[in-house]
């Protein structure tokens, strides 16, 4: 196993460090959406093995989700990407979601987004976490929904790097070669060192990542999780947050208006091998 995705692991199996995670709920109230029975039947059981969590319906389709969303409001959902045949019938429930249980916090769990190409799509239109089935297993699952219920983003390392390799061949040399150390103080776009017009001379200004946001998205892909993100850069964990929402959100702008041919990685870039189907 990498340092990346050690640093991942780690990440998911151990909350106590997390004292975001210490504060929240004593129980997280947690609705499934998963077209798949044996799916649905584990994604149950591994939520229930832990004592803060509550699992107050499981679904096995959009409309049912949603009559269970409407009467519970629950802290957090999980959607499985394809629902009932649509293959982005998980993003069309997150929108739904937002509208009848703004509160709701989304997480989706994939297994036919093996390039991660959905991820920008489902953040903008409101999740708080992505990842593929068969990497989060085990204790990663209940712990994950508590750090999504603290307020945490949480979006898998290796779909970071991707969008970290689609970024960084149109930025300026003195953009890919910058970083923000962790002494730079908070927001400080210009401090330590940090030209404040290099975003603008990228591409494209207004979809550009600022030196923070590429900060956050390096911190990512190395499998850093949020909270730590926070630390090491001097920054709140609402902050990363909202830097998270901004760096899924240009990326999804560029491929809507076609500023890539495909959303897949640079000519000659290493592939992101999807993962394996497994029962979750």
């Amino acid at each position: 196993m990498d340092t990346g995705m050690q640093r991942a692991a780690d990440a998911a199996t151990s909350v106590e460090a997390d004292e975001d995670v210490d504060d929240a709920a004593t129980s997280v109230t947690v609705i499934v959406c998963e077209d798949e029975d044996l799916a649905r039947q584990t994604l149950t059981v591994l939520l229930e093995e832990s004592l803060r969590i509550k699992v107050i319906a499981s679904c096995a389709s959009r409309a049912e989700c949603l009559r269970a969303i409407e009467g519970t409001a629950p802290q957090v959902l999980i959607t499985d990407l394809r629902l009932g045949g649509n293959t982005r019938g998980g993003i069309e429930l997150i929108r739904q979601t937002r509208n009848v249980s703004p509160a709701t916090l989304c997480l989706v769990l994939t297994a036919t987004d093996g390039q991660g190409e959905m991820a920008p799509e489902a953040f903008l239109s409101g999740a708080h976490g992505y990842y593929r089935k068969g990497y989060v297993t085990g204790p990663g699952l209940p712990n994950l929904i508590l750090r999504l219920a603290a307020g945490q983003w949480e979006i898998e390392p290796s779909l970071a790097a991707q969008l970290l390799r689609l970024e960084e061949p149109h930025l300026p040399a003195a953009v890919r070669a910058q970083r923000v150390t962790e002494a730079s103080p908070p927001g400080a776009h210009g401090a330590g060192g940090h030209d404040p017009g290099v975003a603008a001379r990228c591409r494209d200004e207004t979809l550009a990542l600022n030196p923070v946001e590429l900060a956050v998205l390096r911190k990512l892909a190395d499998g850093t999780a949020p909270h730590e993100i926070a630390h090491q850069l001097g920054l709140s964990t609402g902050s990363v947050s909202t830097y998270i929402h901004n760096i899924t959100e240009k990326a999804h702008q560029r491929y809507a208006q076609g500023r890539r041919q495909e959303p897949t990685l640079s000519p000659g870039g290493p592939s992101l091998r999807p993962l394996p189907r497994t029962s979750l």
